[in-house]
């Protein structure tokens, strides 16, 4: 039987949250417990780099942005983290 991983990369948790705020259609609640998640292992691990907003011509879904073109925040739980 293969060894099993018990570990993961904190950088696979980050792209995976990044391109689940892009593409999924769930609340924003759910949204920003990914992101509370996320932030604080990056803070933990001393990997926090900062987050943006997404823009809607990042958006892989037809939702709200996070971003608009003027830069108002539409909504705030639209980001994507720096690794």
């Amino acid at each position: 039987m293969a060894k099993r991983k018990k570990t993961i990369k904190i950088e696979t948790i980050v792209k995976d949250v990044n391109f689940r705020n892009r593409a999924s259609y769930c609340n924003k609640e759910v949204r920003r417990g990914w992101n509370s998640f996320v932030e604080s292992l990056l803070f933990e691990t001393g990997n926090y780099s900062g987050f943006s907003y997404i823009p809607k011509d990042s958006m892989l879904v037809n939702e709200d942005p996070g971003i608009d073109d003027d830069n108002n925040i539409i909504d705030d739980s639209r980001i994507q983290f720096f690794l």
